[in-house]
């Protein structure tokens, strides 16, 4: 139990803060501790009848895998449930973009000068994209359920979720729900939601942008970026 538990903490600390949309309930469901959401399968549900517990999982359950057809070219329009992600564009520098200014940004401990130029072996990740609601009824979305990833070869997470630091729009920064969106029926909007990656990360050939994690994460999209 112990060693289970260790395992989970571990694993907490790279996922995102932000909730997982979950649509996909056939075979699989998602915990959420913390707001953190978890894919694993039926089999690895456990009793977690006190709220203060953390469920115990066995990690080799974890559906950890995105199908090869749910990844596409950033020139290619995504439709994920109701809605489409289309004109991605992403920006990578040590600087902030122009038009965005240190207060806007949520720090965890990065390290920047006054001006928001990050001074350690960090980048910042800044995604460009238009989101559509493709239904006739007002939808919330959070910004913040899109992220970078690392896959392997086998297109299986090798890294999990970075968290996101900015989003544009007028929303209250210092709201539990800054990145919660709600579109109206048919809108288009543009968006940018900022990242800071490590530079590791944002090198890396095998680095992918996840639009939203099913709760069976293989039936996911993304845009292959490296």
């Amino acid at each position: 139990m112990k060693r289970s538990k260790s395992v989970i903490l571990s694993t907490m600390l790279i996922f995102t803060l932000c909730a997982c949309n979950a649509n996909d309930t056939e075979r699989n469901s998602t915990y959420s501790v913390s707001g953190l959401n978890f894919c694993v399968s039926e089999e690895s549900k456990t009793d977690t009848s006190k709220p203060s517990d953390i469920p115990t999982v066995d990690p080799s359950l974890y559906t950890r895998k995105i199908n090869k057809a749910n990844i596409y070219q950033t020139s290619e329009t995504v439709q994920y449930d109701d809605f489409s992600f289309s004109n991605f564009k992403l920006t990578m520098s040590k600087q902030l973009p122009l038009g965005v200014t240190k207060e806007q940004v949520i720090y965890l401990g990065e390290a920047t000068d006054a001006e928001g130029t990050l001074t350690s072996a960090q980048t910042y990740a800044f995604v460009t994209m238009n989101i559509t609601n493709l239904t006739n009824k007002k939808q919330e979305y959070y910004l913040c359920d899109s992220n970078f990833i690392l896959l392997d070869e086998n297109l299986n997470f090798t890294t999990s979720f970075i968290e996101a630091h900015y989003r544009s729009g007028d929303a209250d920064i210092k709201s539990k729900e800054y990145f919660k969106q709600t579109f109206n029926p048919n809108e288009t909007t543009t968006y940018t939601i900022g990242y800071i990656l490590d530079d590791t990360i944002a090198n890396a050939d095998n680095l992918y942008y996840l639009l939203n994690l099913s709760t069976r994460c293989e039936n996911s999209k993304g845009y292959k970026i490296n």
